[in-house]
C-alpha cells in the first residue's frame, strides 16, 4: 500500500475536483493551519488575533477539535506569521523559535501519521518539526520528525514503542527546499515510512517493540522547545491515530502542496 510513488504530476491532476479538507480524515488527533488566520493570535490566551505579516504568534488553535493548541509564552521565541507570493505560514528562526502542545491525544494508538508542508533552511545542525515528548528518544512511545536529520542533506524519522526505530534518508533535495512530507510508524508492525513530494523516501521494517503511542507534550520547532532548532516555514500539519489509506494519504499530500505552492 505505501510503496508507491504518487508523483506531483498525479497530485497536480486531482487538484479542483473535489473539496477536501485533512478533518474528514479518521483518527485525525491535531490539526494547524497557518493560512487559516482565525487560528493565529498574537497571545497564549488566544484573545488577540494575528491579524498582517510580521506579527508575532503565540498560539496556533488545533483545527481538529483536540485541544491540542500549539502555544509560546516567551515572546523572543515565537514564530512570525508571514505572506509571500500569495501563501501563507510562520517562519520559524532556527535560533530559539519554538511551541509547543500541553498533551498530544493520540488515544493508546499504536500507529501514527505525520502530514506536513515546510520549506527548510539549512542551519549546520539537526531541526526538529515535530516531537512527541520533551526528548523522543528516551521515552517509551514517542515519535518525531527531524527535518534536518542526524546527516546533513537527510531527514530522520522515529517511531518508538518500548523498542527505538530511528531512520536517516537522504532527503534528495538540498535546503533551501519547499517539502510535503508523509511520515508514518506502526509500532506493532514495525512500520517506518517516509514520502517526500509523493515519492517514497524510506520504508523500513526495524524492530519497534510493543505498547502505544503517549498522550504527551507535543514540540513544534525545537526538541523541548530548547535545542534542536527548525528554521525555515511551516505550511501546515496534521497528526492522526490511525494510518491511512494510500488514496487518503494522497488527498492529504495534494492538500498541503496547495498550501506550500507546488
Amino acid at each position: 500500500m505505501f510503496g508507491h510513488d504518487f508523483g506531483f504530476t498525479t497530485l497536480g491532476a486531482r487538484r479542483g475536483k473535489t473539496a477536501f479538507s485533512p478533518g474528514k480524515l479518521p483518527g485525525l488527533v491535531a490539526w494547524y493551519d497557518p493560512s487559516d488566520l482565525s487560528t493565529l493570535y498574537q497571545d497564549t490566551a488566544m484573545t488577540v488575533p494575528v491579524t498582517a505579516a510580521g506579527q508575532a504568534v503565540a498560539a496556533i488553535r488545533d483545527k481538529s477539535g483536540n485541544g491540542a493548541h500549539m502555544l509560546q509564552a516567551a515572546a523572543s521565541k515565537r514564530p512570525i506569521y508571514q505572506v509571500a507570493g500569495g501563501l501563507k505560514y510562520i517562519e520559524f528562526d532556527g535560533v530559539d523559535d519554538g511551541m509547543s502542545a500541553a498533551a498530544c491525544p493520540m488515544a493508546g494508538a499504536d500507529e501514527v501519521p505525520l502530514s506536513t508542508a515546510v520549506r527548510g533552511v539549512a542551519t549546520g545542525t539537526i531541526g526538529t518539526l515535530c516531537e512527541l515528548s520533551a526528548i523522543s528518544s528516551n521515552t517509551a512511545g514517542t515519535f518525531g520528525f527531524f527535518e534536518e536529520g542526524v546527516q546533513t542533506g537527510a531527514v530522520t524519522w522515529r517511531s518508538k514503542g518500548t523498542a527505538d526505530s530511528l531512520q536517516t534518508v537522504a532527503r534528495g533535495a538540498v535546503l533551501p527546499a519547499t517539502s510535503v512530507y508523509s511520515c508514518m510508524g506502526k509500532i506493532s508492525t514495525d512500520l517506518s515510512v517516509v514520502r517526500r513530494n509523493g515519492a517514497v523516501l524510506l520504508s523500513a521494517a526495524a524492530d519497534q517493540g510493543s505498547g502505544a503511542f503517549i498522550s504527551g507534550a507535543l514540540y513544534l520547532g525545537a526538541r523541548g522547545g530548547s535545542t534542536y532548532f527548525f528554521r525555515g516555514n511551516l505550511y501546515g500539519m496534521c497528526l492522526l491515530n490511525k494510518v491511512q489509506t494510500a488514496p487518503d494519504i494522497l488527498r492529504l499530500e495534494t492538500y498541503w502542496s496547495q498550501k506550500a505552492g507546488l
